[in-house]
């Protein structure tokens, strides 16, 4: 079976199951307590971008020397990554079917959902300390911050 086949066969699964009214409800409430972490992370990373982005020049540059390394990445590019993965999580957890959940995906939501808006949240500020860096943001305080 490829993995079309196998993606297909899954989803006809769920299609088929049929859910209880009890399971639809707490398939609700698990959706909506991620949504709103999600909205709560997405404002809050906005913000440290907003910030960021006022507090260091245009041209920022972040020091990167990863297995790929291409050089300085743009500021501007890097800070938008964690709201972008906060807003798909987020119209993810729109979507019509999101509450059609087994006790098996609320667990999973449960626990994966705030544990990867936990990471982008802490991804955003470690990068945003990088970018303050870089920027010279730092550098009038006294504080020696080390390398970000």
């Amino acid at each position: 079976m490829t993995k079309n086949n196998e993606r297909a066969g899954s989803e006809q699964k769920n299609a088929n199951y049929d859910f209880t009214e009890q399971e639809l409800d707490l398939g609700r409430k698990a959706a909506k307590f991620v949504n709103v972490l999600c909205m709560v992370a997405l404002i809050a990373s906005i913000l440290v971008v907003v910030f960021v982005f006022m507090s260091v020049p245009a041209n920022t540059r972040i020091p990167y020397a990863g297995r790929w390394a291409t050089g300085p990445l743009p500021m501007q590019i890097v800070m938008l990554l964690s709201p972008a993965f906060l807003f798909m999580i987020w119209r993810d957890g729109r979507k019509s079917d999101a509450h059609h959940m087994t006790n098996r995906g609320r667990i999973g939501w449960y626990f994966l959902g705030p544990a990867m808006i936990a990471a982008c949240v802490a991804g955003q500020l470690v990068l945003a300390k990088a970018a303050l860096t870089a920027g010279g943001f730092f550098a009038g305080w006294g504080i020696e911050v080390g390398n970000a």
